[in-house]
């Protein structure tokens, strides 16, 4: 485990710093030193993983109770994924597949990179093959209010190549801010919120010079083993590269995740906060809030997670 002093620590990533917009998204500015000493299925240290996450803003993580049901979980879920009549399958009612979104070490691992904060899943997408799709941060999507209260899980259902359009992503891209239309200014560079298509297309083209403009490279998640997972921070800049072989499959299964705290949730691309034209997301569901109840602590993240775990309508 790497060892440091408390106040090191407390500096050595940019949304540590107390004056940083993003810090409160932590429950505690440093890492849980006894978490820290937990190894995922590869061996690796959790307090190793975390530095490269803060650093990097992305991590390869095996956990161990998944690799555990690779008969039960993950091979159902990738033949389910395989048969796909589609580019992809939004929240699939079945067990296996909300099993995988709410995995007990990915879960526990995901709030220890948080600072202890816990998250829940908000969807699932299972993806038969390379997407393709432009650069973009997952921000623009969907987010919270206060910011940034999400993060992002991508399982290999298979092994990834080169040639079957992984992942690609800019590291620390997540530093530089949420990378969403008001902060780039697409608004003000073209007449957007007409045609959503041509709003990626001008969204990507401009990620893409950004990149160029900001020194960073990107990489390829093209050596991912089947059973790891790719998570990701709520900013960081990435999308599905070029595949070279559209033969070839490119089984994964996304799940995106929020944190307890946040007022509502929110779509930034379909939203000018500039003006409070806000377009708000799942009106339904109430605040996610952390409240003192009957002497015990009583997180909303509870109960969405116990209602993944039922709501599904047959297994794979």
């Amino acid at each position: 485990m790497i060892s440091l002093p408390r106040q090191s620590l407390q500096k050595m990533y940019i949304h540590d710093d107390p004056s940083h917009p993003w810090h409160w998204t932590r429950t505690r500015q440093y890492l849980d030193p006894e978490m820290g000493k937990k190894k995922d299925w590869d061996e690796k240290l959790y307090s190793d993983l975390y530095h490269q996450f803060h650093s990097e803003g992305w991590v390869i993580f095996q956990s161990c109770s998944l690799k555990k049901s690779l008969k039960d979980v993950l091979e159902p879920v990738a033949l389910f994924t395989a048969t796909i009549d589609a580019d992809r399958a939004m929240n699939a009612p079945f067990r296996q597949v909300k099993e995988i979104a709410t995995d007990q070490d990915t879960l526990e691992f995901i709030n220890f990179l948080h600072g202890g904060r816990r998250a829940f899943p908000y969807q699932t997408i299972n993806f038969p093959k390379g997407t393709q799709q432009g650069l973009h941060s997952d921000l623009i999507h969907f987010d919270s209010q206060p910011r940034t209260l999400m993060t992002a899980a991508w399982v290999a259902l298979e092994n990834m190549n080169k040639n079957n359009g992984p992942l690609r992503f800019f590291p620390k891209s997540h530093r530089w801010g949420t990378w969403d239309f008001d902060e780039i200014g697409l608004h003000y560079k073209y007449e957007t919120m007409n045609d959503p298509i041509q709003d990626q297309h001008h969204y990507s083209s401009e990620l893409e010079k950004a990149m160029k403009r900001a020194g960073l490279n990107d990489t390829l998640a093209s050596e991912m083993r089947k059973g790891q997972t790719f998570i990701w921070a709520a900013a960081l800049v990435h999308g599905g590269s070029k595949q070279n072989d559209l033969s070839l499959s490119r089984l994964s299964q996304v799940t995106h995740y929020f944190f307890e705290g946040y007022e509502y949730i929110w779509q930034p691309r379909t939203s000018r906060s500039i003006s409070g034209d806000i377009n708000y997301i799942r009106l339904e569901k109430p605040p996610c809030k952390k409240q003192f109840l009957a002497m015990h602590f009583f997180s909303c993240v509870d109960g969405e997670i116990a209602k993944w775990r039922k709501e599904w309508k047959q297994e794979l």
